[in-house]
């Protein structure tokens, strides 16, 4: 702050002999230039006067009717000081206000240079690719940090052409592609492979009628062991998933993820039974709730029982029912038969989807794992469901969603993992 005032005292200095310089030159062609007021040396046509001509001439004028003159004369010799002291101190801001703080007060933005782009990580070589950078040589603009990225553009303005597509086009990360109108498949799959990326093409409801497409089961996801139940209660979550204005009909929502587990479970450990959503919905709706969940309360999921080493909770005894099993169904079982009904019910909407023999062929096996995404092979995934059909199958689409971000999240921080990029267009 000294530092500053120092600054601007010194402006001061040399700011006020100019301006009473200037102020006799004022007075000077007011006058019509008589020759008794003679400059001291000519600037090309302007003259410049002594700093003691105007002080001499203020009395004078101010007895006669060109008093008016005296007063701007005096205006112009506090200007030319305060114009001096007014730069010094802006360019002495940046230091005596704490630095960009007071540059920035009035808003910060202002196009970017070369420099920001380097150091924000915006020149990458490899990364999303938001734009390109004129100059010699021109450079794509592509970030290559692990941040977010939003796109917000107008229908028809380019986002799916411009940003995504380039992306695919230079980038070799593996990548998962939501790729609801399929023109992305069609013009950046064939490039991929020519990178050496393993493709594949996921479309639940587009497999019989175009060859080609991968299947995806969504139990396969599920690990057998101590972590299942947690897995499946996380899928029922995803699957069942209501408007938030029914949050007061949490007990059939409860109920009908409960019920969702209790199924799914069976069929993954049923080694009769093909492990599937489409299993789970035949089985809800084929058998006769009473003789249902009797058999399942007590169905040798591990005849032997020393497959899984379960053990009854209580007693400590082996187990050849899955417990989870064992426990819903028997919680079924003894729920009052009307309000079981209104269970089943409420879970049936969310199962009608494997009712369509596409997406049940669709989902009744696993071409790929989702942990290649992440693994040493470069690959790219694409998710193709047209719009139309986005509100029937967007329950399979959250749990495929769900479980890569899983499989990702387990993988952490991890510096030495290859890069992933997930594109939803």
């Amino acid at each position: 702050m000294k530092g500053h005032a120092l600054a601007v005292v010194l402006a001061l200095v040399p700011g006020f002999p100019i301006g009473l310089s200037a102020a006799g030159a004022l007075i000077y062609e007011r006058l019509g230039r008589p020759p008794e007021l003679v400059p001291i040396v000519h600037l090309g046509p302007l003259p410049v006067f002594s700093p003691t001509l105007a002080p001499r001439l203020f009395p004078l004028l101010l007895s006669t009717q060109l008093f008016s003159l005296a007063f701007q004369s005096l205006a112009v010799t506090l200007a030319v000081p305060a114009g001096f002291a007014a730069v010094t101190a802006a360019a002495t801001r940046r230091k005596s206000h704490g630095g960009p703080v007071a540059e920035t007060a009035h808003g910060s933005a202002r196009w970017a240079t070369s420099s920001d782009l380097r150091r924000a990580n915006l020149l990458a070589d490899q990364g999303v690719v938001l734009g390109r950078w004129p100059g010699l040589p021109e450079r794509r603009i592509v970030d290559g940090s692990d941040h977010h990225i939003l796109l917000v553009m107008p229908p028809g303005a380019g986002k799916t052409t411009g940003p995504i597509l380039s992306t695919l086009a230079t980038g070799r990360a593996s990548c998962f592609v939501l790729d609801p109108k399929g023109e992305l498949f069609e013009t950046s799959a064939g490039w991929r492979a020519t990178m050496g990326h393993r493709v594949i093409r996921f479309a639940p409801t587009l497999a019989l009628l175009e060859g080609g497409a991968a299947r995806w089961n969504p139990l396969d996801e599920i690990e057998r062991g101590p972590g299942d139940v947690a897995q499946v209660t996380e899928m029922a979550r995803n699957l069942i998933s209501y408007p938030a204005e029914t949050t007061g009909e949490g007990h059939w929502i409860a109920g009908a993820r409960s019920l969702f587990v209790l199924l799914s479970l069976h069929v993954i450990y049923a080694d009769k039974l093909p492990s599937t959503l489409a299993a789970a919905r035949e089985l809800l709706n084929t058998a006769e709730p009473d003789k249902l969940f009797a058999h399942l309360a007590e169905f040798p999921h591990d005849p032997d029982g020393l497959r899984f080493s379960w053990r009854d909770a209580l007693t400590g005894e082996r187990l050849h029912t899955h417990p989870e099993v064992a426990r819903q169904a028997r919680r079924f079982k003894a729920t009052p038969e009307r309000e079981r009904g209104s269970l089943v019910s409420s879970l049936q909407p969310f199962l009608d989807l494997w009712g369509d023999p596409v997406v049940a062929r669709s989902t009744e096996t696993s071409d790929f794992a989702l942990d290649a995404l992440l693994g040493d092979q470069p690959t790219t995934l694409y998710a193709s469901v047209p719009y139309h059909d986005l509100a029937r199958v967007g329950g399979l689409m959250r749990l495929l969603l769900t479980a890569l971000f899983r499989r990702v999240a387990l993988r952490g921080a991890d510096r030495k993992a290859r890069r992933f990029e997930i594109l939803l267009d």
